[in-house]
């Protein structure tokens, strides 16, 4: 009774080499990926810093923005203040004087 020795022989031989071919192109898969990486990391910081940079002066613009707003906000209030001031001192001068005038 044959055991179909070379069929199991050449199936187990198919596998092995697939195998091998497999991790040879992991192999080279992974050499590739590393070439590309040291390419491409000179330009990805240079942008990197780009980048940091823009969004620093982004930072710097908007922080700038709100301290001159709040300074523009706080001279309009302090020109309302002194205008309520006034108007309070006109008005309480003019009903001393109506007062004045009619007790």
């Amino acid at each position: 009774m044959a055991q179909g020795g070379f069929g199991r022989d050449y199936v187990r031989a198919a596998r092995l080499k697939e195998k091998a071919l497999s991790a040879e192109k992991q192999k080279e898969r992974k050499k590739v990926g590393e070439e590309v990486v040291v390419q491409i990391t000179p330009h990805l910081q240079s942008e990197l810093k780009r980048i940091e940079k823009e969004l620093i002066l982004a930072q710097d613009r908007t922080v700038s923005e709100f301290i001159s707003q709040f300074i523009t906000v706080t001279e309009d209030r302090n020109r309302l203040l002194k205008f309520l001031i006034w108007t309070n001192f006109i008005s309480l001068l003019a009903l001393s004087f109506t007062l004045g005038y009619f007790l």
